[in-house]
């Protein structure tokens, strides 16, 4: 689950590029270190990089950073694991993870490592993103909470 494979959101043109096309003078089949440059340098601002995860939903797509599944985006970094009674957190780990749209301490909405169990269990497959679909950004859904 270590592969350094990309897709990339160009911001001016609206569309995702995957690691087998070229656009302008990037190309995103390259090595995986010179992806990283690219966005350490900051070279082309209008291009937002996902990171492959490793896993795949119920319907075989793999999973990349920024999808979500409508009720969670992926993300990696750092993030808490809590007590599944109290919501009380236990510690702080670093890695991939599930973080709610909406989050809530009372209904059990909070951050969940992404992991196979997960995936399976949330049962829906993970075929949006934040750039394609904006709205899952947007505080107007506060209502669409759903039980684990």
């Amino acid at each position: 689950m270590n592969e350094n494979r990309y897709r990339v959101w160009d911001i001016r043109r609206k569309w995702m590029l995957y690691n087998t096309e070229s656009c302008g003078y990037v190309d995103y089949e390259m090595h995986p270190i010179a992806v990283i440059n690219k966005i350490l340098s900051g070279e082309d601002k209008n291009l937002k990089f996902m990171q492959v995860t490793g896993f795949k939903d119920k319907n075989d797509k793999e999973i990349f950073e920024s999808d979500s599944d409508g009720q969670f985006i992926v993300k990696k970094g750092e993030f808490p694991v809590r007590d599944p009674e109290t919501g009380k957190v236990i510690e702080i780990v670093h890695g991939w993870y599930l973080d709610p749209i909406h989050k809530s301490i009372e209904s059990r909405r909070w951050e969940l490592p992404l992991n196979n169990y997960w995936v399976n269990k949330l049962g829906n497959g993970f075929d949006k993103n934040i750039y394609e679909n904006p709205e899952l950004l947007n505080d107007s859904n506060m209502g669409n909470e759903v039980s684990l």
